[in-house]
């Protein structure tokens, strides 16, 4: 099976409840499982980035990648702002908090210097 493929399932599945369709995903490491489970969380609910991270967190086997897969997704789509807004206490306990936004604003700058 092609990753597209995989991912070109999601949709059909946004109905559904998580355990549903993390049995048919599945969660492991691998990319034509993890990838597809992050983006059924992030595509369950693309507005409210505390749910996505909460499903995904709770999906089973390989849940830290997927994630930090959904969370990257609905981190940029939503930005930094609205999850320090709705899960104030998520943003204030976030580890290497201050290394992470720095090295992100290098990144950003570093890219756009290059555009």
């Amino acid at each position: 099976m092609r990753l597209a493929d995989r991912l070109a399932e999601v949709p059909d599945w946004l109905g559904r409840e998580p355990k549903e369709a993390f049995e048919h995903f599945h969660t492991g490491a691998f990319v034509l499982q993890s990838l597809p489970a992050a983006f059924y969380c992030f595509l369950r609910s693309p507005d409210d980035p505390r749910r996505v991270i909460l499903t995904a967190s709770n999906c089973g086997h390989d849940t830290d990648t997927v994630a930090s897969m959904a969370g990257n997704l609905v981190g940029a789509s939503a930005g930094a702002e609205v999850l320090s807004r709705d899960a104030p206490a998520w943003a204030d306990e976030l580890e290497f908090r201050t290394n992470a936004g720095s090295a992100a604003e290098r990144l950003t700058a570093g890219v756009f210097w290059h555009c």
